[in-house]
């Protein structure tokens, strides 16, 4: 898979109000989202933007590596100007047309929750033109529920227009744990017949195929927003199956994410003998809601710094060969495993061995990995976690996924 493509989501600042402007503009005059024609000059924009990027609750989603480019933004304001009412808000998303149908509203929506969330909000509130069903099918999947809908409660373009209105609390997960799935919106491929596996593991046969927005906007409705912890996905599989790749992606696509690369913490531990040692890190790391953690090996070996999680991190992506393993299962909030070939994996892996010298020269790094491959394949042949994972990705895209896409399917991955 490829990070090619990816939107990035950001507080937005006072600077971004042009690109507001746009959007919240053309929406004006195209579509029912907004029940005014009235669009507003530069000052209007301004002051209309400028309380919620002071609480936090302004977000814009851009072009990766280009901020500026703003396809996107969302917004969480007062619902009224009652001082009674000073902990609710109502939330506003718009996309460029461009970008709409990959997921990208879903995240904005999950991190607008959460900025509200911080900012002390207690009630959020969702106006929504009740022909709009994609928006009402959005927010119900993020814990909104219909309090009721107002016939004729407007008009624009000639249309009356009836108002539903959606409410949540911002107290409980963010997502909603029993989302469904709609499978008519993805293309299909067939799983490589090649492939090569271990006996043990089955090879996926049919992939879906989207883009890498969805599949972080599915993972986030498995995970919630655990109260006083971050949210903790296990990114799985074999050595060079393209586990860093995806963590990398997730992480990008969530405000505040942070990485947990299994081999730190393990440095200097004996081969897959260090259950225990990832137990206590995890069951430490959703106690206190955050770590900053000295492994005792590090301190032996003169090793510097720490591993750190800090407070508020909205999620943490454990990633490595044996992060869902069987003794973490009830540790971890979502369990991903990377699916690819071996010979694939070993290409990827003693290429990389090699052109960082962690191992020695090319023949040492040949050696070493044909001796971790040999303690891996033991441990997953009696693991098994793919027989556990939630969702499954292919490490290697198959025939027909497109630069920017990823190929994956829900878990588990139990034997035909």
């Amino acid at each position: 898979m490829t990070t090619a493509g990816l939107y990035r989501i950001r507080p937005a600042t006072m600077k971004d109000s042009p690109g507001i402007r746009r959007l919240r503009n053309a929406a004006v005059r195209e579509s029912l989202a907004i029940w005014t024609s009235v669009e507003q000059n530069p000052v209007q924009a301004e002051t209309w933007l400028a309380p919620m990027v002071q609480r936090g609750t302004a977000l814009v989603a851009h072009v990766d590596g280009r901020p500026q480019e703003i396809v996107g933004f969302a917004v969480a304001g007062a619902w009224h100007s009652y001082e009674g009412y000073a902990r609710t808000v109502e939330d506003s998303i718009y996309l460029s047309p461009a970008v709409q149908g990959h997921g990208l509203g879903s995240r904005l929506l999950v991190a607008l929750i959460e900025a509200s969330r911080a900012a002390g909000d207690r009630t959020m509130i969702a106006l929504i033109e009740a022909g709009n069903v994609a928006s009402v099918r959005l927010h119900e999947r993020y814990g909104f529920t219909i309090v009721g809908t107002v016939p004729q409660a407007g008009e624009k373009l000639g249309q009356l227009l009836d108002l539903t209105l959606m409410t949540r609390s911002l107290k409980g997960p963010t997502m909603h744990s029993q989302r469904s799935v709609d499978n008519s919106r993805f293309r299909r491929v067939s799983g490589a017949e090649s492939i090569q596996l271990q006996p043990e593991e089955p090879a996926v046969a049919q992939w879906r195929v989207s883009g890498t927005d969805e599949l972080v906007a599915h993972l986030l409705s498995l995970v919630g927003a655990p109260e006083g912890r971050p949210a903790i996905i296990a990114v799985d599989g074999r050595g060079g199956s393209g586990k860093t790749t995806l963590t990398t992606a997730l992480t990008a696509a969530v405000p505040g994410a942070q990485a947990f690369h299994l081999d730190d913490l393990i440095w200097n531990e004996p081969l897959y003998d260090w259950d225990q040692l990832l137990v206590d890190t995890l069951t430490q790391l959703r106690e206190a809601g955050c770590l900053d953690l000295v492994p005792d090996k590090w301190r032996e070996h003169g090793r510097e710094g720490s591993i750190r999680v800090p407070a508020g991190s909205p999620l943490v992506v454990v990633e490595g060969t044996g992060a869902g393993l069987r003794a973490v299962s009830n540790l971890i909030d979502a369990h991903v495993w990377v699916q690819t070939g071996d010979d694939v994996a070993e290409r990827r892996g003693i290429s990389r061995d090699i052109a960082e010298g962690v191992n020695g020269n090319a023949e040492e790094s040949v050696r070493f990995w044909h001796w971790w491959m040999a303690g891996e394949r033991l441990f997953f042949a009696k693991d098994r976690p793919w027989q556990r994972a939630d969702v499954i990705v292919s490490g290697d895209a198959p025939a027909g996924v497109e630069p920017g896409e990823v190929a994956w399917t829900p878990g588990p991955l139990l034997p035909r």
